[in-house]
Parts: structure tokens; sequence; C-alpha cells
């Protein structure tokens, strides 16, 4: 059985995912951005990370049932995109988020349960589509899980320069409307939805 790199995610609503894709069509416009967010598979999909990893394909269903035993558990937050920063690798621009200690509850028990599932050989075959993978897998892959590296926030873009103006979309308030499995592609973004449920 193959592996795969995946990404564990909830899925913003429609109109959040949709502010997301149109900001991230604006930052492209400083021609250095590297995502340019979309809805269809192979484009790069709005998302909050919960935690990734590459396991063996076979795991996916067994993952999935994990993550429907916690969406039972999980208090659905009233999140709020707060502002935009600059992130770790060069300037990632995007979004943060506020309110969030049940989305950092529902990451680590996540990544409790399915730590004996992750494999730390990462090549790029396993990402999306195979071979995909443009650059070096950093180290922050490997120490995602840990609770200094995570917070939720949606990717906006990739760039040497980000010089938009954002002006007046912030602050808005949104509920997660999905929990789901992504099989991850070039600079670490969803591509493909292996597996889904509505919170």
């Amino acid at each position: 059985m193959s592996k795969i790199a995946i990404d564990i995610v909830l899925l913003p609503p429609e109109e959040i995912a949709d502010l997301a894709i149109r900001l991230s069509r604006e930052l492209s416009g400083s021609k250095t951005n590297k995502i340019a967010l979309g809805k269809n598979e192979g484009e790069a999909m709005p998302h909050m990370t919960l935690t990734m990893g590459c396991v063996e394909e076979k795991y996916i269903t067994e993952i999935g049932q994990v993550l429907e035993k916690f969406i039972l558990e999980f208090k659905n937050p009233t999140l709020e995109l707060t502002d935009f920063y600059d992130g770790m690798l060069g300037n990632w621009t995007g979004v943060n988020t506020s309110n969030h200690d049940e989305v950092k509850k529902l990451h680590q028990s996540i990544i409790v349960e399915i730590d004996p599932l992750i494999d730390t050989e990462v090549m790029g075959d396993v990402f999306y589509p195979p071979g995909d993978l443009k650059r070096e897998v950093p180290e922050w892959f490997f120490g995602f899980p840990k609770p200094e590296n995570f917070f939720p926030h949606i990717t906006l873009g990739y760039g040497d320069e980000l010089k938009v103006n954002f002006g007046g979309v912030l602050p808005i308030k949104f509920k997660p409307a999905k929990i789901a499995i992504c099989h991850l592609g070039d600079f670490y973004t969803c591509r493909k939805i292996l597996w889904s449920r509505e919170i």
C-alpha cells in the first residue's frame, strides 16, 4: 500500500472560503504569490490545518472514524478572523483566528490518537499530484503536532512582496462547516478532499 501526505483540516463555510479566495487572488496581483486559492480539485483550498503528516493510504478510513468520534464531542465555536500576518516561511500572508480553545483541544486530541499511524519518511511522490513537491520538506512538517507550532489560521498566499490593500474586511465571524482529510500538494496546501463530514 502506498503512502500519502495528508492534512487534517477544518473547512470554512462557503462565504468565508469565497472571501479567502478573493483575497488570495488580490495577493496574486503582486506577481510573486505562489499560491492562488480555489475550490476545484488540484487548486489550493481554503482551510484551517489541525495536523498533517504522512500515512499509509489504507489508514484514511480509520482516521476518518477517529475524526467522526471527536466531532461528536466538539463544541463548534464561533471563530473570528482578526488580522493578517506574515508567517514562518518568508512571507506567508494569512488571517488569524481568535476564540480557538476548542480548536486547539480538537487538534491535541487528534494528534494523540493518530500519532502511531504517522510516518516520518517523506518523499515527493506522497504529495498531490505525485512528484509535485517543488521544495524540500521543511523540519516543521514533522514538528507540526507540537502545541507550540499550532495556531489556527487560514493561509492566503506566499510571496516576496505582499503589497495588497485588504482594507475593511476584518474582523468577521464564522463557524467551521466541515472536518476533512485532504491530500497535500505543493506549499503544503489542500489539493484534494479524501474524506469529509459536516460539523
